[in-house]
């Protein structure tokens, strides 16, 4: 069964922590309760939202659907883009890119993409512990983290190749400073290297 754009199964996959969190980092606020299973969200210039705290309800997928839409709106982006973002909302993103005047380009630029981009994350997993300029040899205890890297959709814009780490439990909020001082997993410490963080 398909709901608008996406299919069921899909939808449902997508938790109601997520739509919450997507929320609130739109801006939207909880003010109250509706019913028993669902929340009440505001924003300024927005519209009222209810976000359900539960997957268990019958138009579930209905409802993610419909929160799509009104996600999208806001933030003018196309529904497509939004649920992308939803369903990958548990992992970091990794996106690499050939230039190309069209959404294509020759198969040797992509094969060419899939192993600079093995190589630049296998470089960057080593450079945790041992930061140097070359690394030769078996790549030893992360290879257990780079076999869960997987590869996402293609996106538009010449050839984007997503990739794609394995699910990173968000911190609660109710951990207060701890979050600060907690150790990041290593597929997130791999990925703030690559964005240069520390």
């Amino acid at each position: 069964m398909r709901t608008a754009l996406f299919d069921e199964e899909e939808l449902r996959a997508i938790s109601p922590d997520i739509l919450a969190a997507y929320a609130v980092a739109a801006g939207w606020k909880i003010v109250g309760k509706y019913g028993t299973h669902c929340d009440v969200y505001d924003a300024a210039d927005k519209p009222e939202l209810i976000i359900p705290r539960t997957s268990r309800l019958v138009d579930y997928a209905s409802g993610v659907a419909e929160l799509i839409q009104y996600f999208a709106a806001s933030a003018e982006k196309d529904a497509q883009s939004v649920f992308r973002d939803l369903t990958y909302a548990r992992c970091d993103v990794i996106r690499a890119k050939v230039e190309s005047e069209s959404d294509s380009a020759p198969i040797i630029d992509a094969v060419g993409l899939m192993n600079g981009s093995k190589n630049l994350l296998t470089a960057t997993l080593r450079s945790l512990d041992n930061p140097k300029p070359t690394y030769h040899g078996p790549i030893g205890k992360y290879a257990s983290v780079l076999n869960n890297i997987r590869f996402g959709q293609t996106e538009k814009g010449s050839l984007v190749m997503t990739m794609l780490t394995s699910d990173i439990e968000p911190a609660s909020q109710e951990q207060g400073e701890l979050i600060k001082t907690q150790k990041y997993p290593t597929e997130r410490r791999m990925t703030r290297r690559l964005m240069g963080s520390t």
